[in-house]
């Protein structure tokens, strides 16, 4: 694993427009996955990985479809496991006091503890998270 101390995260929204070639985000999604994968910028916080997983569990999407989309994910950015920040007592720590300080959900709390814990920079569009001044939102 080679998670960087003073690298920015990614949000799962990224994970989501990378996935569907129709969101409007497509683009930008892939772009940052593609530099997860090739280059040592950028992290992806295990929450993020999680919430992809269970928000597409809720939606209907079978084991064999979920199964597809990750054997996707690991071919086209083979790389990524190594870039993956693993979910620690410490996230979880700082994920239950982001809930209570910022009165996120559970996994909004998660991305913006991982940024915290690394170097508070987090590539994300969500409305609430840009409103906490610790987070310098990157979306370039």
């Amino acid at each position: 694993m080679i998670v960087g101390k003073n690298l920015p995260v990614i949000d799962t929204l990224v994970l989501f427009a990378a996935a569907d070639s129709m969101d409007k985000l497509h683009e930008k999604g892939v772009m940052f996955l593609r530099e997860v994968n090739s280059n040592h910028l950028w992290n992806l916080p295990s929450f993020a990985l999680l919430e992809f997983d269970l928000v597409l569990k809720s939606r209907g999407y079978s084991e064999s479809d979920r199964m597809k989309k990750y054997a996707l994910l690991i071919k086209d950015y083979a790389n990524i496991e190594r870039k993956t920040m693993p979910i620690t007592p410490k996230i979880i720590h700082e994920t239950a006091r982001a809930e209570s300080l910022y009165n996120l959900d559970y996994f909004d709390a998660g991305m913006v503890a991982s940024a915290l814990i690394l170097d508070k920079k987090l590539a994300t569009t969500d409305k609430i998270i840009s409103q906490i001044s610790e987070i310098d939102i990157i979306w370039e």
